[in-house]
């Protein structure tokens, strides 16, 4: 019981300590433009603060695609291996009684 405590905690601490930087703020230096018009600069991170909702639709979207294909997979998989089963299996005989009329 320990050990899976331990282990969990450790999962998250590896999960959650590279999310710690993340939130950093960038410096005007760091960010990374991706046009500019005349003296006016835009960056990557303006553009995303707009289409946020969108990016996070379509990122929802790929996720859910992904959960159905694992989830199709998975099926194949089980029923591959219950086919593979049942053609090693030597038929089963059921005894029967024969009634007399």
């Amino acid at each position: 019981m320990k050990r899976t405590k331990y282990s969990i905690f450790i999962i998250l601490f590896a999960l959650l300590c590279p999310s710690c930087n993340s939130r950093k703020k960038s410096s005007h230096n760091d960010r990374e433009i991706i046009a500019e018009l005349g003296e006016e600069v835009l960056y990557t991170d303006e553009l995303n603060t707009i289409i946020k909702q969108e990016l996070f639709d379509e990122l929802n979207k790929i996720y859910e695609i992904k959960k159905k294909a694992v989830e199709q997979l998975i099926n194949v998989k089980l029923l591959q291996k219950e086919a593979d089963k049942k053609q090693r299996k030597p038929p089963i005989k059921y005894p029967y009684k024969k009634e007399s009329l």
